[in-house]
């Protein structure tokens, strides 16, 4: 996608309204334009008025289709189902409630246990040897100057 494709993506998005009643313009005057064309080979004003209309088919569905052609259609329907869904919030709080209270529960917890799951399966081991038979402790009772590295004492105690 070009950069003036994305500049005439995002206009139309801020534009929308004068983007489509400058679209509504267009359409009405080529179905004038074919209407005085068939009044010209004969018809009459109604006639030609109808029949330009048939030839220039389904007004609407042209508008969604060019409205397709300028901007994103899933940020527009995107856009209109969070105002949807907002609006039925609003209109029911005591399920808005429930929702958010049911969130806040699921996200702490998943928070939670992760947290458990990260400390005590996926933190490295403070031992440099691993050993079947052996624990090891570390002690940090007197910290390294701050110019040395950190080091750190092991002590291994057998279990069995």
């Amino acid at each position: 996608m070009s950069l003036r494709e994305l500049a005439r993506r995002f206009s139309f998005l801020l534009h929308r309204d004068r983007q489509l009643d400058d679209l509504e313009t267009e359409m009405r005057l080529h179905r004038e334009l074919r209407a005085a064309k068939l009044e010209r080979q004969g018809l009459t004003h109604a006639q030609a008025t109808n029949a330009a209309e048939r030839q220039f088919g389904n007004k609407t569905l042209l508008k969604e289709v060019s409205a397709n052609m300028w901007t994103w259609t899933w940020l527009d329907d995107l856009a209109k189902d969070l105002r949807h869904t907002c609006r039925m919030l609003r209109a029911n709080p005591l399920f808005t409630l429930v929702v958010v209270l049911t969130l806040a529960l699921g996200i702490g917890a998943n928070s939670a246990i992760f947290s458990v799951i990260n400390v005590v399966c996926c933190a490295p081991s403070p031992c440099t040897t691993r050993s079947s038979s052996s624990t090891c402790m570390w002690n940090r009772a007197n910290p390294p100057a701050p110019e040395t590295p950190a080091t750190a004492t092991l002590h291994s105690v057998n279990m069995f």
